[in-house]
């Protein structure tokens, strides 16, 4: 599959002391990049993680839990839309029937792995 950015997970599970590599390994998640800011008016500071080309901006591991399992049901509901798609796509003769498998397992696959990590971060956050 690909890297699913291995040095920003690194960091990530230095600020929120939670670990998801097993989950997040082929997940179709690219963790992107991970910043530390700070507001200089308030002194308060926060996270911001660039993930599938989108933001997550947390003060702690609580905000960072519940924005990542919302980030998450909506991917998960993107990739179960794109299954559909896949599967029920009408097909030619210029269709390329074993790429639109692949397509289809692949989103399958990505989703069932999305789901286990969305089912993590929802019993981590029942602990809290």
């Amino acid at each position: 599959m690909f890297d699913y950015g291995i040095d920003t997970y690194k960091s990530l599970t230095k600020i929120i002391k939670l670990k998801f590599n097993a989950e997040l390994k082929d997940s179709g998640i690219e963790l992107q990049g991970i910043y530390s800011m700070k507001n200089l008016v308030t002194e308060k500071e926060f996270y911001l993680l660039e993930v599938n080309g989108k933001q997550i901006r947390f003060a702690n591991q609580k905000s960072f839990v519940v924005l990542f399992a919302d980030f998450l049901n909506k991917n998960i509901k993107e990739l179960n839309d794109r299954y559909k798609y896949l599967v029920n796509r009408p097909t030619d003769e210029f269709s390329d029937e074993v790429g639109i498998k692949m397509a289809y397992k692949q989103a399958e696959y990505y989703s069932m792995k999305q789901t286990e990590l969305l089912k993590k971060m929802i019993d981590f956050r029942n602990k809290l």
